[in-house]
């Protein structure tokens, strides 16, 4: 298997690839000619970018092109079934031509994508089984840790039988599959926020909340609210130390913020009670 920026060509492609689908920080590569199209598509300018494609580039010989229109196919915010069809095929045939490189690997995660999200009706079994080959088959890669991530949601909300527990347990196996910080908090908060959404293991919750917290939260809003969360699950759970921790973490960091005079209010509260 080709190791990011082993692949010289499509490089520069893939460090927008990545921010396009949320993982942080962009790889280092050379730079690509798709790389103004990538660009187009980080903003979503889908149009743009299939406009920017017609100017010079050919799909028929060149497999990261091919997977560049696919992207910007199934990004366009026209939904036309015909659009998506031809995305897949694409990408199908970037992967049929060649199944272990970066181009592939991308490719898989999009047919993933395209099978939960885009096509008409959306199949999230399938998108499932998408999303375990390519954790499989480039285990560590930045597309098989977004499928993990994916995945993990489909395991908790797709239609089936199994309890909240099972859901529960069964998503966060795939933390092993996950080596980036980032990637690790953000599925820490995805199981946190099962665990409240079917009412059941708030201790669990909490320490989910916690972990993702130690990881590091991407984004001063997200990070705030998750600082809120740990507040009041921790204060519901008697555990009031780690309650005056988030809250006096929340006011350092947020001092203005709307939720301000509240949570000293809340704080207020916890001091004066001198539970610990």
């Amino acid at each position: 298997m080709l190791r990011i920026g082993e692949c010289a060509r499509g490089a520069g492609w893939l460090s927008l690839l990545l921010m396009l689908t949320g993982t942080s920080p962009p790889l280092a590569a050379a730079e690509s000619s798709l790389d103004p199209v990538w660009s187009n598509m980080a903003q979503f300018m889908f149009q743009e970018a299939l406009d920017e494609l017609g100017q010079g580039h050919r799909e028929g010989d060149d497999r990261s092109v091919r997977l560049t229109r696919a992207v910007a196919l199934l990004g366009h915010p026209e939904r036309q079934r015909a659009n998506i069809e031809r995305a897949v095929q694409l990408l199908e045939q970037v992967v049929q031509e060649e199944e272990s490189d970066d181009l592939a690997a991308a490719s898989r995660y999009f047919l993933a994508r395209a099978a939960q999200v885009h096509e008409i009706p959306s199949d999230p079994l399938r998108a499932a089984r998408l999303y375990e080959g390519v954790i499989r088959d480039f285990p560590r890669h930045p597309m098989a840790e977004r499928s993990a991530v994916k995945l993990a949601l489909l395991r908790l909300y797709a239609p089936g039988g199994t309890s909240p527990e099972e859901r529960i347990r069964h998503a966060g196996e795939l933390l092993g599959e996950v080596a980036s910080l980032e990637q690790r908090a953000t599925v820490h908060l995805i199981l946190a926020g099962a665990c409240l959404f079917f009412r059941v293991c708030h201790e669990d919750a909490l320490d989910h909340l916690l972990a993702a917290d130690s990881l590091g939260i991407v984004g001063r809003g997200r990070r705030a609210a998750t600082l809120v969360s740990i507040g009041e699950l921790a204060c519901e759970l008697g555990r009031s130390g780690v309650a005056r921790t988030a809250y006096r973490t929340f006011l350092e960091e947020n001092p203005r913020d709307t939720r301000a005079h509240t949570i000293r209010k809340r704080l207020e509260q916890l001091n004066g009670s001198g539970d610990e």
